[in-house]
């Protein structure tokens, strides 16, 4: 195994067990595949360069953003995260292209990463609600540890994806079927335990393709539906039996009925006005029980930022333009929080303009082309989950998902036509 894929499996297996030795591989391949280059004094030609560029764009974008900001540290502190848009496209450029078996074992150490980080969030969880005296440690942010949920729920999301698409084609983790479901269904307890409502639509999304796929391979309906049916069971089980999980997905369900009939808490979003100390303390209180509600909010003042600023409000500016719009409508709780667009695309487009929110879609466009036209299911999984995090969150304003986000579009541009392609 060359060193270069080695380097790509550490990076895989690093990304769902901590976020702070990830860097330090991403500097050691970056290393690694200079020195090949200066030597073999080649560029190596990616099989899918289109999105690698785009990546890259967003980065000058960045730059460029960075010349008109007025909160210049915050800009270059947001430059030093968005460095992946950088480092792996010219990675790509540098490293050899990745052939079936090495593809294949990336993938797979990014699953046994996710599987290995399951015991210690749980083992710790355990050990703090013992300590603490409250099983809030087994939930949400306390049980990720160092990841928000939503980025621990859809890593385990597409392990899960990988894990049974090998189980289509017989391939089984120690030759032990069993065991290979067993980690599965333990993987989607894991989700419902993290509860995070887009980590659900994420295991979800999963589980539907990978029905897709056993009838595919099958060509029976039975194999699919007893895959979907079992899989979604286990989910839904796990996830009524969490309290908090099943309190979010209810207050969830709660927040779009209160919206259609025009909730107080959001009727009044477009027109300013004085909040007095106790209002906007119910307000917080109202808040902080409803995410959803919550992004409302600031999909609407990001929308607001777009349309004033067409070109962008400037790299590291954005935060505080969101902050005095929450400010301006009385939005307390959001203003205090510092709370970002919760959605990708709105967060380049009040940051970047309309160009970086263009090129973005414009990435997972292509990427979905590419998914639906050769059938690499993988990739097609992929961009699913980031898209549809994207609409929910700011994905890739933290290290935990712009790595991620990043990593793997260099994987899927320099493989090798594989295996991974279902004709």
């Amino acid at each position: 195994m060359p060193w270069h894929a080695w380097g790509c499996m550490a990076i895989a297996f690093a990304i769902p067990v901590s976020k702070k030795i990830v860097p330090g591989f991403i500097v050691l391949l970056g290393i690694y595949v200079v020195v090949y280059f200066l030597r073999r004094k080649r560029f190596h030609k990616p099989n899918f360069k289109t999105p690698l560029l785009l990546l890259g764009a967003l980065f000058i974008l960045h730059v460029f953003g960075l010349l008109r900001s007025e909160h210049v540290q915050a800009g270059i502190n947001e430059i030093g995260i968005k460095l992946s848009l950088l480092a792996f496209p010219l990675i790509a450029w540098l490293m050899p292209p990745l052939n079936v078996r090495q593809t294949k074992n990336i993938l797979l150490s990014f699953v046994y990463g996710c599987l290995i980080f399951i015991p210690i969030a749980v083992g710790y969880g355990i050990f703090r609600s013992f300590q603490h005296d409250n099983f809030s440690w087994l939930s949400y942010e306390k049980l990720g540890i160092y990841f928000h949920p939503t980025y621990a729920a859809t890593y385990q999301a597409m392990a899960f994806f990988i894990l049974m698409r090998e189980a289509v084609f017989q391939n089984f983790i120690f030759n032990k079927m069993k065991v290979h479901y067993l980690f599965c269904g333990v993987m989607l307890v894991f989700i419902s335990m993290l509860a995070s409502k887009a980590g659900l639509i994420a295991a979800i999304i999963s589980i539907m393709m990978i029905a897709w796929l056993f009838f595919k391979k099958k060509n029976r309906i039975a194999p699919a539906l007893v895959v979907a049916i079992t899989s979604i069971s286990v989910l839904f089980i796990s996830t009524w039996i969490a309290p908090e999980t099943s309190m979010r997905v209810e207050a969830a369900i709660s927040d779009f009925e209160d919206d259609a009939e025009e909730s107080p808490i959001t009727q009044n979003n477009n027109s300013p006005k004085p909040v007095s100390p106790s209002d906007s303390l119910a307000q917080s209180v109202a808040f902080a029980k409803s995410s959803t509600q919550l992004r409302l909010v600031t999909w609407s003042a990001s929308k607001e930022i777009l349309i004033e600023h067409p070109l962008g409000s400037g790299t590291g500016d954005t935060k505080y333009d969101l902050i005095q719009k929450y400010e301006e409508r009385g939005e307390s709780y959001a203003a205090q929080k510092k709370l970002n667009a919760h959605n990708q695309f709105l967060q380049y487009g009040a940051e970047l303009g309309w160009i970086g929110l263009s090129i973005l879609s414009a990435i997972v466009v292509i990427l979905l082309h590419r998914g639906f036209k050769p059938r690499n299911v993988v990739l097609l999984n992929f961009t699913l989950l980031c898209a549809m995090n994207f609409l929910f969150e700011s994905f890739l304003e933290v290290q935990a998902g712009i790595v991620f986000f990043c990593f793997w579009i260099m994987v899927f541009s320099i493989q090798k036509k594989t295996k991974f392609e279902v004709s």
